[in-house]
C-alpha cells in the first residue's frame, strides 16, 4: 500500500480544508476478489455511515459538514479535488480516497466499470443533502 496526502487551500467557490489533508491509499485491497464489499465492510467496521454503492458525480460538489470516504472498488478514473481548477487525481480498484469535510470533487473520466463504495462521517452531518453543486452554495 502506498499512502499520499496534501492539504488543499479554500478556494474561490469551494472552502475545502486547509487543516486536514486528503488521504489517499492506493492498493489498499490489493488482490481482494470482492472489493466492494471488502470496502463496506472496513467503513462499517470504522463507525463511517451512509455507505452507498455508486460512482463519483461528475460535476464540482462538496459535503460541507461530513468527511468522505471513496474506495474505488472496480475499474479506474480521473477526479478533481479541490473545485474549479483544482488538481487531477488518478484512482484505480483498491484505491481509498478519505476527503475532509469542504473538499469539492468531481469525476473528470472514468472507465464503463468505475463504481465504487462512498461511506460519510457518522452523525447528523452525514446526510446526502450536504453535497453543494458550485452552482447552488454551501
Amino acid at each position: 500500500m502506498i499512502v499520499e496526502h496534501f492539504t488543499l487551500q479554500p478556494g474561490v467557490s469551494t472552502p475545502n480544508n486547509a487543516t486536514l489533508p486528503v488521504m489517499l491509499y492506493r492498493r489498499v485491497l490489493d488482490g481482494v476478489d470482492d472489493m466492494a464489499d471488502a470496502f463496506e465492510t472496513a467503513f462499517r467496521r470504522q463507525g463511517w455511515a451512509g455507505i452507498w454503492h455508486n460512482g463519483i458525480f461528475d460535476y464540482h460538489h462538496y459535503h460541507s459538514r461530513a468527511h468522505e470516504a471513496l474506495g474505488i472498488a472496480r475499474g479506474h478514473g480521473r477526479v478533481m479535488l479541490g473545485g474549479p481548477g483544482g488538481g487531477e487525481c488518478r484512482v484505480g480498484a483498491g484505491d481509498c480516497l478519505l476527503l475532509p469535510a469542504g473538499t469539492g470533487h468531481c469525476r473528470i473520466a472514468s472507465s464503463a466499470d468505475f463504481p465504487r463504495c462512498r461511506g460519510l462521517s457518522a452523525g447528523p452531518a452525514c446526510r446526502h443533502a450536504d453535497a453543494s453543486p458550485h452552482t447552488g452554495g454551501a
